[in-house]
């Protein structure tokens, strides 16, 4: 691995003062700063290719066109070697495509990708895995046989924390790119001490700055989110639960979330740096293989005339019940078929060396991303979600009668492990991918 460069880069993309207040959702605002929102990069350079992999505290990735023509003009790195991310951090701005704040995340973007370059130098690469265990399945099937929002400790829920490891030829860290399972809203619409809603990068903005921190010497931290569209933190599956059936947000004191992702941040920390410790980084051949295509996803969409809005807050047990002695109607729309509009979903694919990345563009179930990284002609696979701007959320077959808060989307649930599953195959014969199973 004589020709492997690799360097990393990190820069703030907390908006400005001048930009606040910013809207979340449901009318509620961001009006302060709990803790710094953050771009983070990583460029590797195997002497015939050279890769950026940026990745930003954000619930998604927006705009990613117009970033990656950026980025793509400024550094010289092609388009189709830039790989976009996002933690999915939710209390964090809600904003459109080509709002000022984006266009200043660009920026930041830019910066963060300038310093990788600037910061390569010769390395080695190690790949490990251990468990993490703040994760929970969010889909708690209630006696009444309707799926809400809660810990299901006896849920699907897979504790795999993946790490990529760079080092240098001293053996300091230059990145640690981590992988794990987890829908990052513990502080998400949590009010803090002084009673507001504020910016914060959750568990995995804890996590990477313990880490960065940890071993110093200008070392990066990137959190990428696996396939956690049915996983939470235990903290943001809160609710106050009625004793007729009935659901809401939970309310807890002020600042109990935030302190909540500190600490969870922190254990999730400290079991990667477990994993770290153990991976052993080596020279030796390191390709670098980029492919991507779009799948189409049955669709489904609201009968016309339909007041989804009710249905949708009903479900996600965001309804306000029993102040007045009387109780919603818990009877949900049936959607109707979408035929002639089917979802387009945006797959990619990274080989790493010995590692498998692949992309889905859309928020997948656990159950997806596990029977994926089973049938991967690869051993070492990663799944790594929010990609791109979000198709919406992939139920896995087995959950499709079950109805959770994510049914309403323009997804329509059943038969989507397949095809997933075969888009991903697809990807490995177009990369020319024999099987790597050792």
């Amino acid at each position: 691995m004589a020709n492997l460069l690799v360097g990393a880069g990190k820069t703030c993309i907390t908006p400005p003062p001048d930009m606040f207040p910013f809207p979340v959702w449901l009318g509620y605002n961001i009006t302060g700063v709990h803790s710094d929102l953050f771009c983070r990069s990583l460029v590797i350079d195997n002497g015939e290719k050279r890769l950026l992999i940026i990745s930003y505290d954000l619930v998604g990735v927006s705009d990613e066109a117009e970033t990656v023509s950026v980025l793509s003009k400024e550094t010289g790195i092609p388009p189709e070697y830039i790989f976009l991310t996002a933690t999915h951090t939710h209390a964090c701005p809600f904003v459109s495509d080509k709002s000022q704040y984006i266009q200043f995340v660009r920026k930041r973007c830019l910066i963060a990708a300038k310093q990788a370059l600037d910061n390569m130098r010769p390395a080695r690469f190690g790949y490990g895995t251990g468990n993490s265990y703040v994760n929970v399945n969010r889909d708690y099937e209630h006696e009444a046989g309707y799926v809400l929002q809660a810990p299901n400790f006896e849920g699907f829920s897979d504790k795999t924390l993946a790490i990529l490891k760079f080092e240098d030829l001293e053996g300091n860290l230059i990145c640690a790119m981590l992988n794990y399972a987890l829908t990052p809203a513990a502080t998400f619409l949590a009010q803090d001490v002084d009673g507001r809603q504020k910016i914060c990068s959750d568990i995995p903005g804890t996590a990477t700055d313990y880490i960065e921190r940890r071993f110093g010497k200008g070392a990066v931290a990137i959190w990428t989110c696996g396939a956690a569209g049915n996983q939470g933190s235990h903290i943001s599956c809160i609710r106050s639960f009625d004793v007729n059936g009935y659901a809401t947000m939970g309310n807890l004191p002020p600042g109990t979330a935030y302190s909540f992702a500190l600490l969870h941040g922190q254990l999730h920390a400290m079991d990667a740096i477990k994993v770290l410790s153990k991976v052993a980084c080596s020279d030796g051949p390191f390709p670098i293989v980029s492919g991507e295509l779009t799948v189409h996803l049955p669709a489904q969409k609201p009968p016309e005339g339909a007041d989804m809005q009710y249905n949708r807050l009903l479900v996600d047990n965001m309804l306000p019940v029993g102040s007045d002695g009387n109780y919603p109607e818990r009877k949900l729309i049936e959607m109707e078929d979408d035929p002639d509009n089917p979802v387009q979903l945006r797959l990619r694919l990274l080989l790493l060396g010995n590692v498998a990345l692949f992309g889905i563009g859309g928020m997948a179930y656990n159950e997806i991303g596990v029977l994926c990284k089973d049938k991967s002609p690869f051993r070492n696979t990663v799944v790594v979600t929010n990609i791109c701007k979000s198709a919406g959320y992939i139920i896995n077959d087995s959950n499709a009668h079950k109805r959770p808060f994510t049914y309403f989307g323009r997804i329509k649930p059943g038969h989507l492990d397949e095809i997933i599953v075969n888009g991903m195959l697809r990807l490995f014969e177009m990369c020319g991918v024999t099987e790597d199973k050792n």
